[in-house]
């Protein structure tokens, strides 16, 4: 089976960090967003992954570390191969959902119950969220899932499973919270787990009494002062510094960010010298 992950995004509900980042090297608790679709690939024993990006391939190559994805064939394009020629199946999704599900399961399970010989849509709650282009198949597939969302094709629907949406401010942060409060079959923060709730990376440095929160993630080279208090749920990170008598909760930090000291921040994304509020329930 081939896979192929649309990983640009035309749609503005993610500026403005889309304006620093690309959709697709968004950090999800630690790890980049088409990290954890590769991971789950790999999982799934899919293993012929082409990452599409007309705007970010470049980056996109250089940016991903793909070597712990053993035996792993990964190519990055400016745009899609003919698949209407692909003699092998292919699964096409996006970088807009996370889903968890076991991908080869569900296009297997398809083929042997129905044979299919057109383009099918995978959907839940009524939402697109993968695209199975069978061998010799006549739709001609665009580049962008915002696009593939648009074609009319019939609707296979699968038992609602857990979706991380990553298509607005404030489904990042939710998405986030959830990956570090709740288990998925496919999708882990980084780290490894040092105590009930908290995700550490290498070479962070965070203090017990520190943590006043329900469950955190510390990323590599972070250093969080031991005055300084999480509360709730926070994600900190790479290459971060939360100065003396900062209170954070209920926030991401991104990599590289300076928290200067007695910094009160609630309900928010900074990158840098990028605030951006909010509004969670």
């Amino acid at each position: 089976m081939f896979a192929i992950i649309l990983a640009d995004t035309n749609d503005a509900g993610l500026e403005p960090l889309t304006s620093r980042l690309p959709h697709a090297l968004l950090p999800l608790v630690g790890k980049p967003v088409l990290v954890h679709l590769l991971e789950q690939l790999h999982r799934n024993n899919i293993m012929d992954v082409m990452v599409v990006s007309p705007d970010h391939h470049e980056r996109l190559a250089t940016s991903i570390d793909t070597g712990p994805l053993l035996g792993m064939r990964i190519s990055f394009a400016a745009g899609l191969p003919d698949l209407r020629r692909n003699p092998d199946e292919t699964l096409v999704i996006g970088s807009r959902y996370l889903v968890d599900l076991n991908w080869r399961l569900i296009t297997e399970g398809l083929s042997e119950s129905n044979g299919h010989e057109n383009s099918m849509m995978i959907t839940s709650s009524a939402r697109p969220v993968a695209l199975i282009v069978p061998p010799g198949a006549s739709d001609l597939v665009p580049d962008n899932w915002i696009d593939v969302e648009q074609m009319l094709l019939p609707g296979v629907p699968v038992d609602n499973p857990p979706v991380l949406s990553i298509d607005s401010l404030k489904n990042y942060v939710e998405s986030s919270f959830r990956l570090l409060n709740e288990k998925f079959q496919h999708f882990f923060p980084a780290g490894r787990q040092n105590m009930a709730g908290l995700y550490v990376s290498p070479k962070a440095t965070v203090k017990p009494q520190s943590l006043q929160s329900n469950n955190a993630y510390v990323g590599s080279y972070s250093r969080i002062d031991a005055t300084a208090t999480l509360h709730g749920d926070v994600v900190v990170g790479e290459k971060v510094v939360i100065d003396r008598g900062a209170s954070i909760s209920n926030s991401i930090i991104l990599d590289g960010t300076y928290v200067g000291a007695m910094t009160r921040c609630h309900n928010a994304i900074i990158h840098q010298n990028l605030l951006i509020r909010v509004c969670l329930l």
